[in-house]
């Protein structure tokens, strides 16, 4: 299973290469040092919160898609745990509406 830094980096990675950026060039629009850049998409360091902040702007990105690597979509009908997921998106829907009703 790969590691949070894993993650992240390859994100890093695939955004900064779209946009043609080098890893220098990224190093100096966000004020941290190509090495830190190299050593984040290999996975050998995970960024703060100021540095995914500014990791986004510079690469005119969301933090979202930055993070994109982390976000687990529903599984397709017919897929291992598909009916497992269904149950909680139901389950979630029903208390939603009860909230509501009792609010």
């Amino acid at each position: 299973m790969p590691t949070v830094a894993e993650v992240f980096g390859k994100a890093l990675r695939r955004i900064r290469t779209q946009r043609g950026i080098t890893q220098k060039d990224l190093g100096a629009m966000t004020g941290t040092s190509h090495t830190f850049i190299g050593e984040m998409e290999r996975g050998l360091k995970a960024p703060n919160l100021n540095a995914i902040i500014a990791l986004a702007r510079a690469l005119n990105a969301g933090v979202d898609e930055l993070l994109s690597g982390f976000i687990q979509k529903p599984a397709e009908p017919g897929q291992p745990g598909a009916a497992v997921a269904a149950a909680r998106l139901q389950t979630t829907r029903i208390g939603a509406r009860f909230r509501k009703r009792r609010a």
